[in-house]
């Protein structure tokens, strides 16, 4: 009876060694034949807003990095478990990691995050890593940093790194998104997500024109929508449960997926296309994503110079001289008409506060580690690179890194949209982190 019970234990054993192996071998062949760094991993269960929090990831050991910047540090293009600190933590098994990152933070917002950490924190960390400063020209300031929340999250259990565990979560959260959306979605293809989506804009845009029954166009539109469009606009807040809401998310969406291709200067020109349509519409509160993609995009781009996007400013302005009351017109306008001159005091400003961040971290004994875009931002990367030259601080040249392996293996690899980057991306920049920490 013992052996019996013993030989029943060892094939119970056995067989959860071959299905975990089997799936581990599966998941890497499906990877190397579709170019997937990841499964889906469902929806994002953590209950907080994750541009009003920084995640502590917590080992309770004495070596401390503060990673602190933009999106790319606060990585919410992704769940929290593919950004870059919570990879880097994964990597760094003796470290403690702190994500200090906001959504659209400009140079001056993150030194004031960096002061307040020093200022309100007795430990201080060992390292600081540092990619900020593409979001300058775009983000007004003084920027409000009080609203400060941490989430302290502990190393994850065994079990969740079992392929089993994950293969049942895979399941059970698909299902939980099928219920949620009511749409199963396909694999990614991208040229037929823009072709897809295409057929959404062209949809709501004849609507808005003809000022046709929107609800009904929406109803039409709405049916056509993949899962990947749904996933993208959850995770960025972009609602599409109303005509109008759909008209931007698509427009949006679709300037993603050309930026993703690289063609710049097609989502530049779908952009002013739009402005000139629906002017009234574009300068909005409502569409503050599309403005800063056209912002973005812009510097980019090739094809357009700052006179053709102002000639376009004129022609709207004559066909809706009520733009001239919006705020955000008139901001835009002046941004472009003195761009040279607005550009110069932008880069003034960045490498002021680049030197800040230097000054206040070596006054506490820090490593300071600067961080280029892995995007074109030109401007931005110029400076960062001169400042690290200046102040002779460490970098992590993330823009000659990714040049050199999209060429290799391909950009949508990568990137997930025109800037930001996929899981695998972000798991690249930690491994390209640490190396340089080391």
């Amino acid at each position: 009876m013992k052996t019996k019970f013993s030989l029943i234990l060892f094939g119970l054993a056995l067989s959860f060694f071959l299905i975990e192996g089997g799936l581990r071998l599966a998941g890497s062949i499906y990877v190397l034949a579709h170019d997937k760094s990841y499964f889906y991993q469902g929806l994002e269960t953590e209950p907080w807003d994750r541009d009003e929090t920084f995640e502590v990831y917590d080992r309770n050991t004495s070596k401390l990095i503060l990673t602190i910047g933009d999106s790319f540090t606060n990585g919410g293009n992704v769940q929290s478990h593919q950004s870059y600190p919570s990879q880097l933590f994964e990597i760094e098994k003796n470290s403690s990691v702190v994500n200090l990152g906001r959504c659209e933070s400009s140079t001056y917002s993150a030194f004031l995050r960096l002061k307040k950490y020093y200022d309100t924190n007795d430990d201080h960390p060992e390292f600081v890593t540092v990619l900020v400063g593409a979001a300058d020209g775009f983000v007004k300031a003084p920027e409000n940093e009080s609203s400060d929340s941490f989430i302290r999250i502990s190393n994850s259990s065994w079990l969740y790194d079992l392929r089993i565990y994950k293969l049942y979560r895979y399941i059970s959260l698909g299902l939980k998104r099928k219920r949620i959306i009511g749409n199963v979605g396909k694999a990614w293809d991208i040229e037929k997500e823009i072709s897809e989506t295409n057929k959404v804009y062209n949809i709501m845009r004849e609507a808005y024109l003809k000022n046709d029954d929107l609800d009904k166009s929406w109803a039409s539109a709405h049916r056509l929508l993949s899962l990947d469009f749904l996933n993208y606009c959850e995770r960025n807040k972009i609602y599409v449960d109303n005509p109008r809401g759909l008209l931007h998310a698509s427009l949006v969406y679709l300037v993603k997926l050309y930026a993703s291709r690289g063609k710049h200067s097609k989502a530049l020109e779908l952009l002013l296309e739009f402005q000139e349509m629906q002017p009234k519409l574009f300068w909005s509160e409502f569409f503050q994503p599309a403005r800063f993609f056209f912002y973005q995009i812009f510097q980019i781009q090739s094809k357009f110079d700052s006179k053709v996007v102002l000639d376009n400013f004129n022609k709207q302005l004559k066909t809706e001289p009520s733009i001239s009351n919006s705020s955000h017109f008139r901001h835009m306008v002046e941004r472009f008409k003195n761009w040279d001159d607005e550009e110069n005091a932008i880069s003034n400003s960045r490498q002021k506060y680049l030197r800040k961040m230097v000054e206040l971290t070596r006054r506490y004994g820090t490593k300071i580690v600067f961080m280029t875009y892995p995007s074109d931002y030109k401007a931005a990367n110029e400076d960062i690179l001169e400042a690290a030259t200046k102040y002779h601080v460490p970098l992590v040249d993330l823009n000659r890194f990714f040049d050199k392996n999209s060429k290799e293996f391909g950009r949508t690899k990568f990137f997930e949209d025109d800037d930001h980057l996929t899981p695998q991306g972000y798991q690249l920049m930690a491994a390209e982190v640490s190396r340089s920490l080391k």
